[in-house]
């Protein structure tokens, strides 16, 4: 291993003393270098600047909503009948020959809670499915909707439950 390293650092080292640096390249070098360096400064400047800019301009996006915001309020202002309005649910003032009513919410009514619910499973007492056919059933069979009321025919599910209750 030691040949191979001792080639690789021989190989590097003649690559190296191929290059020529001059007096041409120096100087290029040196020029690119002093230009990267002021140029940076302008480059950092100019992004600042531009999120300023950003930044303002969503502060006047802002400003210009509150400023509408304003206008229509003063307009709404300038109507008599908002400003009506305003008297009466803020001040609650009347028209002459009007009389006021006020309603207090004093009364809470507690809620009523039918059931406890779980969080177990039931079946249910009817198939959803004999219900369907039936309500199919009874709105293709019904000719006259005044006769339907009169004498609804009974549901598949009704006439087997009545059928159990015989035997």
């Amino acid at each position: 291993m030691s040949s191979k390293a001792e080639k690789l650092g021989k190989d590097i080292a003649e690559w190296a003393r191929s290059l020529r640096f001059g007096w041409y390249t120096l100087l290029f070098f040196g020029v690119f270098v002093i230009g990267m360096v002021t140029l940076s400064h302008t480059m950092s400047v100019y992004v600042q600047q531009q999120q300023e800019i950003r930044t303002m301009r969503e502060s006047l996006q802002r400003a210009q909503e509150q400023v509408a915001a304003q206008t229509k309020s003063l307009e709404n202002w300038q109507d008599p009948e908002f400003i009506k309005a305003q008297a009466r649910d803020r001040l609650f003032y009347v028209l002459p020959g009007e009389s006021q009513l006020a309603i207090i919410k004093d009364i809470e009514i507690p809620r009523v809670r039918e059931g406890v619910s779980s969080a177990e499973l039931t079946p249910a007492k009817q198939q959803w499915t004999n219900n369907l056919l039936a309500s199919v059933v009874v709105a293709g069979l019904a000719a006259d909707p005044a006769v339907e009321t009169q004498q609804a025919p009974q549901a598949p599910a009704e006439q087997q439950e009545e059928k159990k209750q015989e035997e």
